[in-house]
């Protein structure tokens, strides 16, 4: 029987791959990690770490977390985009957010906002739970950001229960949608300038708009178990009313775009999503309920549109 080399093992195991320059087996044939990578800093054995910590009365399996190697890898995504930048000359900049679903541990949590901070690295929170855990990390955010982000967790707790009293729900879904626009703003430039606040209202025109075209669907069912709704409240002149919020949301946009000073690229994305919202007239013309249903499924079409007229706009500027 030939003998193993440790070589053969890395080989076998792929270790070069997957290990990145932070893990790797030593000549013992021990795994070791590097945490800052490649030949930077001291190496630990993993192996001979296990009985300094059971020493310490710690109980196995363990988790082993290195902070430095969460540095490491938030310092290498920012400078291949900064260099990417660079190369094709492009005049944004990066502003990356970690999704706190991949892992909600504090620990991860609370580094990447550390280590992401000088980079613009911020949070995304998909469901109520995952914003209090970007709520109870604001701490590194300046105070007009902290501020915002606690009106939006208010906006975003209470939205649920407004439908028993409040006439309006679409509006204020809006106004909790729309309310990172000012906290990005302010995240970003200490300030809260009047084009975000122009374009945080045509997030709520817009939102107000589709969101009344779906309770169009569900009308009759809210009368019964006595639900409010924008539908509702508009009665017969619910598609005049949506109509007109979305030629107020796409004149905000126009606004938007000239208080930017946006391209061709923009404004045709603004062509586009006008030509959706006439479609998503035409489509609830009668009201029926599956059509409705399908005009306000269009929407993602209408933020398609305006999202890539101004991806475009970036793009192919100068």
């Amino acid at each position: 029987m030939r003998s193993w080399s440790l070589k053969e093992s890395a080989e076998l195991y792929q270790v070069a791959n997957w290990g990145a320059g932070f893990f790797g087996i030593n000549e013992k044939g021990h795994v070791q990690v590097t945490p800052r990578g490649g030949s930077e800093g001291a190496t630990v054995d993993l192996y001979e770490l296990l009985p300094s910590l059971q020493a310490r009365g710690l109980k196995l399996p363990l988790l082993v977390r290195f902070s430095d190697i969460v540095s490491a890898r938030v310092r290498g995504l920012a400078k291949v985009f900064a260099k990417a930048i660079g190369d094709y000359a492009y005049e944004g900049r990066f502003r990356g957010v970690y999704p706190i679903k991949v892992n909600q541990q504090r620990h991860v949590v609370e580094e990447i906002v550390r280590y992401g901070a000088p980079h613009r690295i911020g949070l995304e929170a998909g469901s109520k739970p995952e914003l209090l855990i970007a709520l109870a990390l604001l701490i590194p955010l300046n105070r007009p950001t902290q501020v915002l982000a606690l009106i939006g967790g208010v906006l975003a707790v209470t939205y649920p229960f407004l439908k028993r009293f409040f006439s309006l729900p679409q509006a204020y879904l809006g106004a909790a949608f729309g309310w990172s626009v000012p906290m990005v703003f302010a995240a970003q430039t200490g300030s809260v300038p009047p084009q975000a606040w122009v374009l945080f209202l045509s997030v709520v025109l817009w939102t107000t708009a589709y969101d009344t075209i779906y309770a169009m669907v569900d009308r009759e069912d809210d009368l019964v178990i006595g639900i409010r709704s924008s539908a509702i409240l508009f009665g017969r002149a619910d598609r005049a009313i949506v109509a007109v919020l979305q030629a107020a949301a796409l004149a905000g946009l126009a606004v938007v775009g000239l208080m930017n000073s946006l391209g061709r690229w923009y404004w045709y994305g603004l062509v586009v999503a006008a030509a959706l919202a006439a479609h998503q007239q035409w489509l609830i013309r009668d009201r029926d309920p599956d059509r409705c249903f399908r005009a306000f499924l269009g929407n993602n079409l209408f933020g398609l549109a305006v999202f890539a007229g101004l991806a475009l706009d970036y793009l192919f500027r100068g």
